[in-house]
């Protein structure tokens, strides 16, 4: 294996962690204060395909839903005419999730 031919992923998901995994605006409507629109799941609810909770407009993403897109987006022959192999792998609750 040669560092140039190898493409490396690592998602960070981002759990109910006001302020800290995530841009937090306190004194914001209720569910209004994430000022960002990163996907945010409540709690691990991210590893068994859950919805995600914030941003507030649009919570119906569900996380296998980004797994499956970013697995599409690799698989794109056009993009990637040279892919061999796709590899989705993840480490204790993310193992799991992958397993799934």
């Amino acid at each position: 294996m040669r560092c140039d031919s190898v493409a490396s992923n690592a998602n960070a998901v981002v759990g109910d962690d006001k302020g800290k995994g995530y841009p937090w605006t306190e004194g914001l409507r209720p569910q209004r204060g994430s000022t960002t629109s990163a996907l945010v799941w409540k709690s691990s609810q991210w590893s068994a395909g859950g919805d995600n909770q914030y941003p507030y407009y649009s919570q119906s993403t569900s996380s296998y839903t980004v797994l499956d897109t970013l697995v599409q987006y690799f698989d794109d022959r056009t993009l990637f005419p040279n892919m061999k192999q796709i590899v989705v792998a993840g480490h204790s609750l993310g193992a799991q999730t992958v397993q799934r």
